[in-house]
């Protein structure tokens, strides 16, 4: 069977900044804050740190985990599944604090193998949020490269993604 690769994390260079510009506002509202202060109190400085700290783990943080899946899959650590694209589905899960805001569940499974995850949270791994999205159809050929997630009760992370032709 001839498959496409729809998702490859090697290949995917996209990081998430916007956490990081918060951190990174921050920061520079307490530089601003100390520059205009004509006392210097020690407030400022302790905003600017945040800020950095947050600015620092909000970067670093994606790109470790990004980099650590890319290694683990270069390194033939990942598993892999294939066979058809079964019991897949999406669900719409209201965000807390009763806003009219949703997050969008996918859920399939392939060869046994149960993968589940969110449109709109953005982390290393396939979790079809590019646009176009991957048009996932019941019964399409799929050959799934994962790793274990970390912690009990986390998914399996998608790390290549491989997709055939819909059968008619």
């Amino acid at each position: 069977m001839e498959y496409v690769t729809a998702y490859d994390i090697i290949r995917d260079s996209r990081l998430d900044l916007l956490p990081s510009l918060i951190g990174l506002a921050v920061l520079v509202a307490g530089l601003a804050w100390r520059i205009v202060t004509p006392h210097r109190s020690r407030l400022p400085l302790i905003v600017m740190a945040i800020g950095g700290v947050a600015f620092l783990a909000m970067l670093g943080l994606p790109w470790w985990d990004r980099h650590r899946m890319k290694i683990s899959l270069a390194n033939g650590d990942a598993r892999m599944v294939e066979g058809p694209i079964r019991d897949w589905g999406t669900r719409r899960i209201p965000r807390a604090g009763g806003t009219a805001h949703y997050l969008h569940q996918e859920h399939f499974t392939v060869g046994g193998m149960r993968f589940s995850y969110y449109w709109e949270v953005e982390q290393p791994g396939f979790h079809n949020a590019v646009t176009p999205r991957v048009d996932i159809t019941e019964g399409m050929p799929a050959r799934i490269w994962y790793l274990q997630g970390d912690g009990i009760g986390n998914p399996p992370r998608i790390v290549r993604f491989d997709i055939g032709p819909v059968p008619r």
